[in-house]
């Protein structure tokens, strides 16, 4: 809410302030870490705000990029695990893909109605979202069809990929997490817990949730 976008090193707690944005309310960040050819890091942060805008910082903190992408808020930004491009979604009902630099490919999902999550697969030939008490796959090849289940009692919250793309993990309203297959077989279910879940990552080994 104070608009600071902060680094912190996880051994020692300190923290450096990387930015402060005016005028630009966040509501989702995802950290783009690449290796150039010649092994320097290439680092770009995407930020996405409450009235539909999205911004990109290079490694230095300027904005490369800011861009007007949503009628309302943007819930979900993300890079594509390949860096070529990345996605929002919001609460306007769309999903769109833009280049790395900012330019928009294509508009994949529109008037679904208020999109919480949405996440590349792994190899980033798909995107999962959800919507209501549903998660939905949408595969980004041509005349691919989506599939689309009802997965939680209330609002699902939030969606993460196993990082070899086998298993998606679920949370929402209901105060439970599931795991399903890539074509949406539940393969677990949590018990019950005491509050809503509203977020979930799978490690990058996969091994923990």
């Amino acid at each position: 809410d104070d608009c600071q976008i902060l680094k912190w090193t996880t051994s020692t707690r300190e923290h450096v302030q990387v930015a402060k944005i005016a005028d630009f309310q966040p509501t989702d960040f995802n950290w783009l870490i690449a290796k150039s050819s010649g092994g320097k890091s290439n680092e770009n942060l995407l930020i996405s705000s409450s009235d539909g805008r999205f911004i990109i910082l290079n490694k230095g903190a300027r904005v490369e990029r800011s861009a007007s992408a949503h009628s309302g808020a943007i819930i979900s930004c993300r890079w594509s695990p390949d860096g070529s491009g990345l996605l929002t979604a919001g609460e306007d009902g769309v999903i769109k893909i833009f280049s790395r630099t900012g330019m928009l490919r294509s508009t994949v999902i529109q008037n679904e109605g208020l999109i919480v999550c949405a996440r590349w697969s792994p190899s980033s030939t798909m995107i999962a979202y959800c919507h209501g008490n549903t998660i939905a796959l949408k595969p980004l090849a041509a005349n691919s069809k989506s599939i689309k289940w009802q997965a939680h009692d209330g609002l699902v919250l939030a969606l993460s990929w196993s990082p070899n793309g086998e298993f998606l993990a679920s949370a929402g309203e209901d105060s439970r997490y599931k795991i399903w297959d890539s074509q949406g077989t539940n393969i677990y279910t949590s018990a019950g817990d005491d509050f809503p879940i509203t977020t979930l990552d799978f490690s990058p080994d996969g091994s923990m949730l």
